[in-house]
């Protein structure tokens, strides 16, 4: 990828992320397809593997596809925190065939991670 390319995705990324601020300072909420765009976004990322919501917004800067930071933008936004508070937000609901569960915390936060919701009861 060259710098042309990799700036001009970032300046993509920002500006979605500028759409999503707007709307939210606007009273409008995150609807639920944002939601499971985000949810099905987070398990093509880290598949089984359990992450933080530090570890996964640092994930979605640093790493392409950009799928998962254009959904994280579309949703509310890329920090820890904000990341922290949409897994929260889906905590044991099931969208796009998926759910989001804590399994612990340590020093770093909450330990999240993603099953299918056929799994879960």
């Amino acid at each position: 990828m060259s710098d042309t390319d990799a700036l001009l995705r970032v300046l993509i990324s920002e500006v979605r992320g500028l759409r999503a601020d707007i709307a939210r300072q606007a009273g409008a909420p995150v609807q639920a397809d944002s939601l499971a765009a985000l949810l099905d976004a987070i398990a093509s990322a880290v598949g089984a593997r359990v992450f933080t919501a530090s570890e996964l917004a640092d994930f979605a800067e640093a790493a392409p596809p950009e799928k998962l930071l254009t959904a994280l933008h579309a949703a509310g936004g890329t920090s820890p925190r904000k990341v922290g508070k949409l897994l929260r937000r889906m905590e044991k609901q099931e969208l796009a065939g998926w759910r989001v569960l804590q399994v612990g915390s340590d020093r770093d936060g909450i330990i999240w991670k993603v099953e299918p919701a056929s799994l879960g009861g």
